[in-house]
Protein backbone atom coordinates (compact mmCIF):
# COMPACT_ATOMS: atom_id res chain seq x y z
CA UNK A 1 0.00 0.00 0.00
CA UNK A 2 1.05 3.71 -0.81
CA UNK A 3 2.07 5.62 1.85
CA UNK A 4 0.10 8.78 1.81
CA UNK A 5 1.31 11.79 0.68
CA UNK A 6 0.46 15.09 2.74
CA UNK A 7 -0.91 18.34 0.76
CA UNK A 8 0.32 21.17 0.90
CA UNK A 9 -1.65 24.65 1.08
CA UNK A 10 -1.78 26.33 -2.03
CA UNK A 11 -2.70 30.01 -2.59
CA UNK A 12 -6.91 29.23 -2.89
CA UNK A 13 -6.91 26.92 -0.17
CA UNK A 14 -5.30 29.50 2.45
CA UNK A 15 -7.23 32.07 1.07
CA UNK A 16 -10.16 29.71 1.86
CA UNK A 17 -9.35 29.07 5.38
CA UNK A 18 -8.67 32.53 6.32
CA UNK A 19 -12.32 33.66 4.85
CA UNK A 20 -13.96 31.38 7.17
CA UNK A 21 -11.17 31.69 10.13
CA UNK A 22 -11.47 35.58 10.47
CA UNK A 23 -15.65 35.80 11.46
CA UNK A 24 -14.84 33.20 13.90
CA UNK A 25 -10.87 34.70 15.35
CA UNK A 26 -11.64 38.48 14.92
CA UNK A 27 -11.36 39.24 17.35
CA UNK A 28 -10.28 36.81 20.10
CA UNK A 29 -8.04 36.37 23.32
CA UNK A 30 -4.49 34.38 23.16
CA UNK A 31 -4.53 31.91 26.13
CA UNK A 32 -1.82 29.45 25.30
CA UNK A 33 0.47 28.17 22.96
CA UNK A 34 2.14 24.46 22.71
CA UNK A 35 4.54 23.29 20.72
CA UNK A 36 3.96 19.29 19.36
CA UNK A 37 6.94 18.84 17.58
CA UNK A 38 9.92 21.04 15.37
CA UNK A 39 7.86 22.50 13.23
CA UNK A 40 4.03 23.13 14.45
CA UNK A 41 2.62 25.05 17.52
CA UNK A 42 -0.83 25.59 18.37
CA UNK A 43 -2.10 27.94 19.79
CA UNK A 44 -5.59 28.21 21.89
CA UNK A 45 -7.67 31.25 21.79
CA UNK A 46 -10.90 32.31 23.57
CA UNK A 47 -13.64 33.88 21.01
CA UNK A 48 -16.82 35.47 21.82
CA UNK A 49 -18.71 31.88 21.66
CA UNK A 50 -16.23 29.77 23.24
CA UNK A 51 -12.76 28.07 22.33
CA UNK A 52 -10.73 27.82 19.42
CA UNK A 53 -7.37 26.55 18.43
CA UNK A 54 -4.97 27.16 15.50
CA UNK A 55 -2.63 24.68 14.37
CA UNK A 56 0.14 26.50 12.71
CA UNK A 57 3.14 24.15 11.06
CA UNK A 58 5.89 25.17 8.68
CA UNK A 59 7.08 21.93 8.50
CA UNK A 60 8.81 21.79 4.31
CA UNK A 61 6.50 18.91 3.31
CA UNK A 62 3.47 20.60 3.69
CA UNK A 63 3.42 23.80 5.95
CA UNK A 64 -0.33 24.33 6.54
CA UNK A 65 -2.45 27.01 9.15
CA UNK A 66 -6.22 25.87 10.03
CA UNK A 67 -8.47 25.37 13.17
CA UNK A 68 -8.05 22.47 15.15
CA UNK A 69 -10.30 20.11 17.14
CA UNK A 70 -8.62 20.87 21.20
CA UNK A 71 -5.69 19.04 21.01
CA UNK A 72 -4.04 17.15 24.09
CA UNK A 73 -1.78 19.30 26.63
CA UNK A 74 1.67 18.72 25.19
CA UNK A 75 4.78 20.82 24.57
CA UNK A 76 4.38 23.44 27.28
CA UNK A 77 7.88 23.95 27.85
CA UNK A 78 9.65 24.33 24.43
CA UNK A 79 11.22 27.31 24.06
CA UNK A 80 9.25 28.58 21.05
CA UNK A 81 6.33 27.90 23.29
CA UNK A 82 7.48 30.05 26.33
CA UNK A 83 8.17 33.05 23.77
CA UNK A 84 4.99 32.79 22.68
CA UNK A 85 3.09 32.82 25.96
CA UNK A 86 5.54 35.43 26.87
CA UNK A 87 5.39 37.54 23.95
CA UNK A 88 1.39 36.99 23.57
CA UNK A 89 -0.27 37.03 26.89
CA UNK A 90 -3.12 39.58 27.43
CA UNK A 91 -3.41 40.46 23.63
CA UNK A 92 -6.12 39.83 21.55
CA UNK A 93 -5.98 39.07 17.72
CA UNK A 94 -7.86 41.25 16.17
CA UNK A 95 -6.19 40.89 12.47
CA UNK A 96 -5.82 38.01 10.39
CA UNK A 97 -4.23 39.16 6.91
CA UNK A 98 -3.05 37.55 3.97
CA UNK A 99 -0.82 40.08 1.57
CA UNK A 100 -2.12 39.59 -2.37
CA UNK A 101 -0.73 36.64 -3.72
CA UNK A 102 1.21 35.38 -0.85
CA UNK A 103 1.43 32.49 0.99
CA UNK A 104 1.94 34.40 4.05
CA UNK A 105 -0.12 34.72 7.22
CA UNK A 106 -0.25 37.69 9.36
CA UNK A 107 -1.74 37.56 12.89
CA UNK A 108 -2.04 40.87 14.36
CA UNK A 109 -2.08 40.94 18.28
CA UNK A 110 -3.75 43.83 20.44
CA UNK A 111 -4.54 44.62 23.84
CA UNK A 112 -8.17 45.10 22.60
CA UNK A 113 -10.08 45.50 19.09
CA UNK A 114 -9.45 48.86 18.24
CA UNK A 115 -5.65 49.56 19.53
CA UNK A 116 -2.30 49.63 18.37
CA UNK A 117 -1.23 46.42 16.87
CA UNK A 118 1.55 45.70 19.55
CA UNK A 119 2.70 41.87 17.81
CA UNK A 120 2.73 40.37 14.81
CA UNK A 121 2.68 36.53 14.55
CA UNK A 122 3.82 36.02 10.75
CA UNK A 123 4.04 32.16 8.94
CA UNK A 124 5.33 32.07 5.69
CA UNK A 125 3.21 28.91 4.24
CA UNK A 126 6.47 28.48 0.81
CA UNK A 127 7.83 24.39 1.17
CA UNK A 128 11.26 24.12 2.50
CA UNK A 129 11.67 28.32 3.35
CA UNK A 130 8.62 28.21 5.48
CA UNK A 131 8.93 29.91 8.93
CA UNK A 132 7.15 31.33 11.65
CA UNK A 133 8.23 35.06 13.41
CA UNK A 134 7.17 36.78 16.21
CA UNK A 135 7.66 40.21 15.56
CA UNK A 136 6.72 43.65 17.28
CA UNK A 137 4.34 46.79 16.39
CA UNK A 138 6.71 48.11 13.60
CA UNK A 139 7.15 44.09 12.36
CA UNK A 140 10.97 43.81 13.11
CA UNK A 141 11.84 40.36 14.13
CA UNK A 142 12.02 39.09 17.94
CA UNK A 143 11.78 35.82 17.50
CA UNK A 144 12.13 33.05 14.52
CA UNK A 145 11.30 29.32 14.57
CA UNK A 146 14.54 28.48 13.11
CA UNK A 147 16.61 30.64 14.63
CA UNK A 148 17.99 33.49 13.56
CA UNK A 149 16.97 35.53 10.22
CA UNK A 150 20.31 36.17 9.20
CA UNK A 151 20.00 39.04 6.04
CA UNK A 152 16.33 38.99 4.93
CA UNK A 153 15.00 38.00 1.71
CA UNK A 154 13.41 40.42 -0.52
CA UNK A 155 10.33 38.72 0.78
CA UNK A 156 11.40 38.97 3.94
CA UNK A 157 11.44 42.95 3.46
CA UNK A 158 8.23 43.38 2.78
CA UNK A 159 6.47 42.07 5.61
CA UNK A 160 8.73 43.15 8.42
CA UNK A 161 8.72 46.81 6.96
CA UNK A 162 12.61 47.26 6.29
CA UNK A 163 12.46 51.26 6.36
CA UNK A 164 16.39 52.20 7.33
CA UNK A 165 18.90 53.93 5.11
CA UNK A 166 21.14 50.93 5.00
CA UNK A 167 17.74 47.91 4.61
CA UNK A 168 16.76 50.58 1.35
CA UNK A 169 20.33 50.48 -0.22
CA UNK A 170 21.02 46.63 0.52
CA UNK A 171 17.61 46.17 -1.70
CA UNK A 172 17.60 48.57 -4.40
CA UNK A 173 16.51 47.62 -7.32
CA UNK A 174 19.69 47.17 -9.91
CA UNK A 175 20.51 49.05 -12.75
CA UNK A 176 19.63 46.91 -15.44
CA UNK A 177 16.25 45.90 -13.45
CA UNK A 178 15.23 49.37 -13.07
CA UNK A 179 15.57 50.30 -16.91
CA UNK A 180 13.55 47.11 -17.64
CA UNK A 181 11.08 47.07 -15.23
CA UNK A 182 8.00 49.96 -17.12
CA UNK A 183 8.84 47.39 -19.96
CA UNK A 184 7.60 44.56 -17.73
CA UNK A 185 5.10 46.27 -15.88
CA UNK A 186 3.53 47.48 -19.06
CA UNK A 187 3.54 43.35 -20.12
CA UNK A 188 1.46 42.54 -16.89
CA UNK A 189 -0.31 46.21 -16.29
CA UNK A 190 -4.22 45.11 -16.79
CA UNK A 191 -4.64 48.06 -18.85
CA UNK A 192 -1.69 47.43 -21.14
CA UNK A 193 -2.32 48.40 -24.95
CA UNK A 194 -5.80 49.66 -23.81
CA UNK A 195 -6.30 53.44 -24.14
Amino acid sequence: MASARLQAMDLTSLRAVLSELRPWVEPSRFEKAQQVDPHTVQLGLRTLEGHLWLELSWQAEAPRFLAIERPPRQGEGSTLAKQLQHGLSALALVQLEEPQWERVVSMGFAARPGATIQRWLVLELMGRHSNLFLLDAQRRDRQSATGPIGKPTQQRRKFFALETAADAAAFAIAEGDAKRLPRHQSCVSPSAGRG
